[in-house]
């Protein structure tokens, strides 16, 4: 969670300077290209939260796990493919993907090892989730210097959940079916407010606040 939050001050920063310093760019010019790749990190997603805060967290005795060993999030990141309709309009294609891995030391539960040792076991949990989406924008001023525009996505989204110990023969059992599990895909959504701006002719940044995998988003874009 701190490298992506490092990555979007860096990403913001770095691309608000460029664009200040490329004013020779004729941002009042309509791109000539009308397709448009961009790839993005996310951050402040409350799932997350809640894992990182895993790391202080005092059990209780009633816990499944008698201690957390691990509690990782996973890269937070989009790809977005839009063709340019008109001077007010975009469409195309949303990818996001999210995740997190927790695991822990399984209370009043032990086996024996390949040598015979009595050894506790522990488990990892992984999660992830993955969402495609066709998703519109209205440009609300595309002559701007810092373009606003409000988009809208609708799709599918996919979650996974993944289980693995430490004992072999538990190992087996949660290969059967039920245990590793791949959901049946399910409506997806997403709506934000965003703003991007030129670099230089066909490169720029962007950022976006509202509802998708992360409450807020930045990156860079390509128009070919």
């Amino acid at each position: 969670m701190k490298w992506t939050k490092l990555v979007c001050i860096a990403v913001i920063t770095g691309f608000c300077m460029a664009s200040l310093s490329a004013q020779e760019v004729n941002r009042n010019a309509e791109p000539t290209a009308k397709n448009k790749l961009a790839v993005g990190v996310g951050a402040v997603n409350f799932l997350y939260f809640q894992v990182n805060s895993l790391d202080n967290k005092q059990l209780s005795s009633s816990s499944f796990f008698d201690g957390i060993t691990k509690n990782v999030t996973l890269p937070l990141h989009y790809i977005k493919y839009e063709n340019q309709l008109g001077r007010h309009h975009t469409m195309g294609l949303n990818y996001a993907s999210a995740g997190f891995v927790v695991g822990g030391v399984l209370r009043d539960s032990v086996f024996l090892n390949e040598l015979g040792i009595e050894t506790q076991m522990t488990l990892d949990v992984t999660y992830r989730t993955r969402s495609y989406n066709v998703r519109y924008n209205y440009i609300f001023n595309p002559d701007g210097a810092v373009v606003t525009y409000l988009g809208l996505g609708v799709g599918i989204r996919g979650n996974s959940l993944s289980v693995k110990a430490n004992d072999p023969s538990f190992g087996q059992l949660i290969k059967l079916p039920g245990f590793n599990v791949v959901s049946y895909p399910i409506l997806g959504f997403e709506t934000t407010l965003g703003f991007q701006s030129n670099i230089t002719e066909n490169l720029g940044w962007y950022v976006e606040i509202g509802m998708a995998k992360s409450v807020f988003q930045a990156g860079v874009f390509i128009r070919f």
